[in-house]
């Protein structure tokens, strides 16, 4: 736990460059996401994109407002 102390600013960080990137290359827009609750909310959330490319986890973290963390099949590492 303690080294998500240092990890989130990381996150951020890679998150505004990602999100600068798509917006330029892919023109990247979101809709819907003012429906999945803020980080303040307690409620947990299962985001479930059906991937078209390798860009699409990236996306699904861009999408929403709140710390994303992943779960895939063993075999895709």
């Amino acid at each position: 736990m303690g080294s998500r102390k240092y990890s989130r600013p990381v996150y951020n960080c890679i998150r505004g460059v990602l999100y600068i990137l798509y917006r330029l290359f892919f023109d990247f827009k979101c809709f819907g996401s003012e429906r999945v609750p803020t980080e303040l909310d307690s409620r947990g959330v299962i985001l479930a994109p059906n991937h078209a490319s390798f860009l699409d986890p990236p996306i699904s973290a861009l999408s929403i407002k709140r710390h994303v963390t992943y779960l895939a099949k063993e075999y895709l590492f």
